[in-house]
């Protein structure tokens, strides 16, 4: 944060030229960059966003793949603009994203926060195998890899809406940049390899006395031990950060309508493990009795 000179209270507080010739062009770059956000304040409440007496028009990709263009009037939701779209496509459980960074979308937030984006519409209600049906820890397996597959892509989402604007408008030293995110991309790696075991698994239903906590990759607890040490880094860093106006502008303005602050994407891992570990499957993985080597050799004769 750039020093300040004079006092508080009723003074004026002046920046020096440099710093204030640099603490203007980061404003600038921040308003070329993203003017599609800046229609309004800091807040996700539309009663802080400008009125305006004009319809907006959001981009949206719907269930079929096809485009549309719908109309927000000031004030609604984005659940609000797409209703009518869900009800032609009879869309049970819907799932909204954004199109660049995948990034779930809030249905409660200010349509005019999708301003500039585009808003996919996907059915979130998943069909399942029949398998399932008579077969309870096939359909848990089953209920575990999709919910696995919806969290790595949340996880991914803090790359586009986070991680690279602050990179490039050099928010972090490159150190501390690195140790934050990289430490993101390695739990998306052991959850994908995760994924693919139980892909491998429900494919070929074989094993119907193991659990799911046996098909968990070895160095996937000790990815997440890593993380909880760099995640209690990156709150601090981040407790830091949110003295510097701008910084906190940023992530406003990125996040949108986005269901996520960089805040809780960052907490979703330690919350995911919490919940693996309630659930037995840390355990399970401790008392697996199928050897490591066995379970590697399963993998590469699915493969």
């Amino acid at each position: 944060m750039e020093a300040v000179e004079g006092g508080s209270g009723g003074g004026t507080n002046r920046l020096r030229p440099s710093k204030l010739g640099r603490r203007l062009s980061r404003r600038l770059s921040l308003i070329s960059r993203m003017p599609n956000l800046l229609a309004g304040g800091s807040s996700r409440d539309p009663s802080n966003l400008p009125s305006t007496s004009s319809r907006l028009e959001i981009t949206v990709i719907a269930p079929d793949k096809t485009q549309r263009i719908l109309n927000a009037d000031n004030g609604d939701s984005v659940m609000d603009v797409v209703r009518l779209m869900l009800d032609e496509y009879s869309v049970q459980q819907p799932r909204l994203t954004l199109a660049g960074s995948r990034a779930e979308v809030d249905p409660g937030a200010c349509a005019s926060l999708l301003d500039g984006e585009i808003l996919i519409v996907d059915e979130g209600l998943r069909k399942l195998r029949p398998q399932g049906d008579e077969n309870s820890l096939y359909r848990a397996t089953e209920h575990f890899l999709l919910d696995e597959l919806d969290y790595i892509v949340s996880l991914r989402s803090i790359g586009e809406l986070y991680a690279n604007p602050i990179r490039r408008l050099g928010y972090l030293e490159s150190d501390e940049y690195q140790e934050i995110f990289d430490a993101i991309t390695g739990l998306v790696h052991v959850c994908q390899t995760l994924t693919q075991q139980l892909e491998l698994v429900l494919d070929d239903w074989e094993v119907e006395s193991s659990r799911i906590g046996q098909l968990f990759p070895d160095n996937f607890w000790s990815q997440y031990d890593d993380y909880q040490d760099v995640y209690r880094k990156a709150r601090q860093l981040l407790r830091e950060k949110t003295k510097d106006d701008d910084f906190v502008e940023l992530c406003k303005l990125r996040r949108g309508a986005a269901k996520h602050s960089l805040q809780s994407l960052l907490d979703l891992p330690g919350k995911e493990k919490k919940s693996r570990e309630d659930a037995g499957y840390k355990e399970e993985a401790e008392k697996d009795t199928v050897k490591g080597e066995e379970r590697e050799n399963y993998v590469k004769e699915g493969e």
